[in-house]
C-alpha cells in the first residue's frame, strides 16, 4: 500500500494601512494552488497521515499510522497549531493505523483503520465513545479504508473485505444496517478505498482502476452517473469530497492527480486545466474547508509539501467591508501585480511575492468589479 506523508501549509493574504471602502469583485481560481500554512505543524505528526477532515468552525482533524502497530488522532485549529488537550484525551485508544476520518453533525468524529474493531467514536474533545464500538463489534471483518456520515447520523464504511471490496451501513449507534450491503451486492468490482456522501443522501465511493460509483440512500447503484464518469480517471482512487454545490473532488493515483466531477458523474475539464501539471505525485486525503478552498495531502513536493490548498471554481462576487479572505487571495493572486489604483496599500502573500504599492488608493470603491486590473 502507497504509504503519503503531509505536512500542512496555507495561503495568508495580510492588509494594512486600508480603509475599507464598498467594492464587488469576483474570480475564479479553480484549481489554483493556495500555498503555505506549515510551520506550526512542525513535527506534531508522528507518522504517515492517512486522512484529514475539517470542522465547521475550520478545526484540522488528522489521523494516521498507517499499518504500523498503533495510530494516533490529531486537532489542529486553523492556523496549524496543536489542540494537546485532544490529542490527551485520545490516549493510547489506538492499537492500529487510522485510515478515514468522517465528522457527525454534533461534532463526534468517526475514525477507522487497523485497530481492534476497525470503528471507532470520539467526541470533539478527543474522548472515546465507548459504547459505540461495543454496537460495531464483530460487524467488520477487516479494515475500512473509507467511511462518512449522512444527514441523519448514519455512518458508510468501505470495508476491505475478503472479495477485495464492500460497503456498510451503520446507525449513529454503531449498530448495522444489513439491507444496505445486500443492495449494493457485487456493483463495486474492484476494491475501493474512498467514499463520501452527497447533501441528497447519495453515496460516492471511489477505489482501484478509476473505480467511481454513485449509489442512493438505500445502496442501490446510480448507473447514470458511472456511465458519464467514463474513462476519466486512468487509476486509483484514494479520497472524495464534496463542495457546497455537490461536486464531487477526487484524489488519487491518476493523471492530475485531482479532478472535480458535476453532481452527474461529468468531469468538471475546466478544474483538470487549471490544475495541470502543479501536482508532481500521489494525493490522498481530501477535505473542502468552509470557505470552499480543497486540502489535500499526499506524497507530493510541490505545489507545497506533502499538503496544500486549492481553491474551488468561482468565487462569488462579494462587497462592503467584510471582503471574504479567499476572495481577497484570489483577486489579489491574480491581479494584484498588473493594478496601478484603487486597491490596498500593502498586500503579502507568503511563500509567494511582498510588494508595496504606495501609489495605490486607500478605497476600495473602484475596485473592479470585471476581472480586469486595477
Amino acid at each position: 500500500m502507497r504509504k503519503t506523508l503531509i505536512a500542512i501549509a496555507s495561503l495568508a493574504v495580510v492588509l494594512g494601512g486600508v480603509g475599507l471602502a464598498p467594492a464587488a469583485f469576483a474570480s475564479s481560481n479553480g484549481g489554483t494552488p493556495d500555498a503555505a500554512f506549515n510551520a506550526a505543524v512542525g513535527t506534531s505528526l508522528p507518522s504517515v497521515v492517512s486522512d484529514i477532515a475539517v470542522t465547521p468552525d475550520g478545526h484540522i482533524i488528522v489521523g494516521g499510522g498507517g499499518e504500523e502497530p498503533t495510530g494516533y488522532l490529531k486537532k489542529f485549529d486553523s492556523t496549524g497549531t496543536e489542540d494537546t488537550s485532544f490529542t490527551t484525551n485520545v490516549g493510547s485508544a489506538f492499537d492500529g493505523g487510522v485510515t478515514s476520518i468522517a465528522l457527525t453533525s454534533d461534532g463526534h468524529i468517526i475514525v477507522t483503520g487497523f485497530f481492534t474493531g476497525f470503528l471507532k467514536e470520539f467526541d470533539s474533545t478527543g474522548t472515546e465513545v465507548t459504547s459505540f464500538a461495543t454496537n460495531v463489534g464483530s460487524a467488520l471483518v477487516n479494515y475500512a479504508p473509507g467511511i462518512a456520515v449522512t444527514s441523519d447520523g448514519h455512518i458508510i464504511v468501505v470495508e476491505f473485505i475478503c472479495n477485495g471490496c464492500g460497503i456498510k451501513e451503520f446507525d449513529s449507534t454503531g449498530t448495522e444496517i444489513t439491507s444496505f450491503a445486500t443492495n449494493v451486492g457485487s456493483a463495486l468490482y474492484t476494491a475501493a478505498f474512498g467514499v463520501a456522501v452527497t447533501a441528497d443522501g447519495h453515496i460516492v465511493a471511489g477505489g482501484l482502476n478509476g473505480l467511481l460509483r454513485e449509489f442512493d440512500s438505500t445502496g442501490t447503484e446510480v448507473t447514470s452517473f458511472t456511465t458519464n464518469v467514463g474513462s476519466a480517471l486512468d487509476g486509483d482512487v484514494n479520497r472524495i469530497a464534496v463542495t457546497a454545490d455537490g461536486h464531487i473532488i477526487v484524489s488519487g493515483y491518476f493523471t492530475g492527480f485531482l479532478k472535480e466531477f458535476d453532481s452527474t458523474g461529468t468531469e468538471v475539464t475546466s478544474f483538470t486545466t487549471n490544475v495541470g501539471n502543479s501536482i508532481d505525485a500521489e494525493t490522498s486525503p481530501v477535505a473542502v474547508t468552509p470557505e470552499g478552498r480543497i486540502i489535500v495531502g499526499g506524497a507530493f513536493t510541490t505545489p507545497r509539501m506533502y499538503l496544500a490548498q486549492f481553491f474551488d471554481g468561482p468565487i462569488a462576487a462579494s462587497s462592503g467591508p467584510n471582503i471574504p479572505t479567499a476572495s481577497l487571495q484570489a483577486y489579489a493572486i491574480g491581479q494584484s501585480d498588473t493594478c496601478t489604483s484603487n486597491a490596498p496599500a500593502w498586500v503579502n502573500w507568503q511563500g509567494i511575492a511582498s510588494q508595496q504599492f504606495t501609489s495605490w488608493s486607500a478605497s476600495w470603491q473602484q475596485w473592479p468589479g470585471n476581472g480586469a486590473g486595477g
